[in-house]
């Protein structure tokens, strides 16, 4: 397998080969409590030998004839990698070799018009389609296998026991944020957070499913900095907020504007507008977050101890500065994954870091400019 791995061992890089397993939908143990507040420091910044202990990587090779565009959505597991571009899905094995590359848009029974969202379950590959209400189920060489319509528009879904959470984004006709669906029935059986008025309107970027534990699946909702947990038969519950020293505040808000309007105010403002992608182990919560600073925004990794709420937590800004023993670690995560932080990089940017650090780790492996992205696992510090 072509999955490489660094650690710091003696101030330098071991590089060697290794497989990860996982559970996908960002699986880890145990349950969440309720602990209130979480008070954040976003200008007190730690080190990432604080929140990382090893990386590794893995080279995506696409076939020039099928090229791999700007990634939308992407998820993993023991076998595969699977990431949707534009109309198209590209299936990966484990070590970043190609094993399909299929578009079924249309409007036929085994069709779909959109990929909204995309995950691996039980060996195949699930996809949303929000414009033919429909969830669609595919093997990894492209074979249809079954549907499970929707009754109405949902944006993203999270694969649990027995089902899928859905998540409307307050862009359907449910008065429901969030509706449990039940694959042997095929229909949606629970449904809580109502809310008064469809919105129409979800960023690109902005991701209702931040983590799944055992018991849990943690949610967001935009322009909101609680975390949710939702729980099959429970509804769901607030387990902890963030309060941000941001110079400007959501509560600065008039809360009563439609979401274009109040995503209008908070572009390019110092302002976070929701909490991004976390990971959960034990009592530790990593929790990404993007940030506006100076020119731009930057992704931000948050650290905190939930049963040590008297203890600061510890913040890491990514994107700025370059960190010695993680030269690779410049990007937004994209997926949270058997406890890494996983993102994306083109292959030009990966080539000029290599060369800015007199190595060949990648072209020597057939890397080069035309390639497609690098998948990077940064591991979480336990």
């Amino acid at each position: 397998m072509q999955i490489y791995k660094a650690m710091k061992t003696y101030g330098f890089f071991l590089m060697f080969v290794m497989g990860l397993v996982a559970v996908s939908c960002n699986q880890t143990s145990g349950s969440i409590q309720e602990i209130g507040d979480v008070n954040v420091d976003i200008d007190h910044l730690s080190g990432v030998s604080d929140f990382f202990d090893s990386y590794s990587y893995v080279i995506l090779r696409t076939p020039s004839d099928s090229p791999l565009g700007t990634i939308s959505r992407i998820d993993i597991d023991e076998e595969h990698i699977v990431a949707s571009s534009r109309g198209d899905v590209h299936v990966y094995k484990r070590d970043g070799q190609i094993v399909s590359v299929f578009s079924h848009v249309g409007q036929g029974p085994e069709e779909y018009m959109d990929i909204s969202d995309i995950h691996l379950v039980d060996g195949n590959i699930n996809l949303l389609s929000c414009q033919t209400k429909k969830i669609y189920v595919y093997e990894p060489d492209g074979t249809f296998v079954e549907s499970y319509p929707l009754a109405d528009y949902y944006t993203a879904f999270c694969p649990t026991d027995g089902g899928f959470w859905l998540a409307s984004e307050t862009s359907n006709n449910s008065g429901y944020e969030f509706s449990f669906y039940d694959k042997d029935k095929k229909e949606s059986v629970e449904s809580c957070m109502p809310f008064d008025r469809n919105e129409s309107f979800t960023p690109a970027q902005f991701r209702p499913f931040i983590s799944d534990t055992a018991d849990d699946i943690l949610v967001v909702r935009q322009f909101d900095n609680s975390v949710y947990s939702l729980r099959k038969g429970d509804g769901i519950k607030t387990v902890w907020r963030y309060n941000f020293n941001t110079p400007m505040q959501l509560s600065d808000l008039d809360r009563d504007l439609p979401y274009t309007k109040l995503f209008e105010e908070t572009s390019n403002k110092p302002v976070i507008k929701y909490p991004g992608i976390a990971y959960v182990s034990g009592s530790q919560v990593y929790q990404t977050l993007s940030v506006f600073f100076k020119l731009g925004y930057f992704p931000y990794v948050y650290k905190f101890d939930m049963s040590r709420q008297d203890q600061d937590g510890k913040t890491l800004r990514i994107g700025l500065e370059s960190f010695e023993d993680f030269p690779y670690l410049r990007t937004p995560a994209v997926l949270i994954y058997d406890g890494n932080y996983v993102s994306l990089m083109e292959s030009f940017n990966v080539l000029s870091i290599e060369r800015s650090l007199g190595t060949t780790e990648f072209s020597s492996k057939g890397l080069t400019e035309e390639s497609s992205q690098v998948l990077f696992f940064h591991h979480f510090k336990h």
